[in-house]
């Protein structure tokens, strides 16, 4: 009584995954956004100081160069928060 059904083929060698090779899976998944190109912190610090200095220009440059607008401070505060408060 080892046979199959007519109707179903057997599941390949190895077709299930195992949990390890799941969870790496699912680790390798969550990795790839972070392996995009990353504009260096500092050019986000350099971002929060110029609009806190008033230093439109710089600010013109680094936004120009890819610094990110969205970046918070260890305080939480983007560039735009200080740029409105400083």
């Amino acid at each position: 009584m080892n046979e199959l059904p007519q109707n179903t083929t057997p599941p390949p060698a190895g077709g299930r995954l195992s949990l390890l090779k799941l969870a790496l899976l699912l680790l390798l998944l969550m990795l790839i956004p972070a392996c995009r190109e990353r504009v260096p912190r500092s050019m986000d610090d350099d971002l929060s100081a110029a609009v806190s200095n008033n230093d439109l220009a710089r600010a013109k440059v680094l936004v120009e160069k890819g610094a990110n607008v969205n970046w918070k401070d260890e305080m939480g505060r983007t560039a735009l928060i200080r740029a409105v408060f400083y």
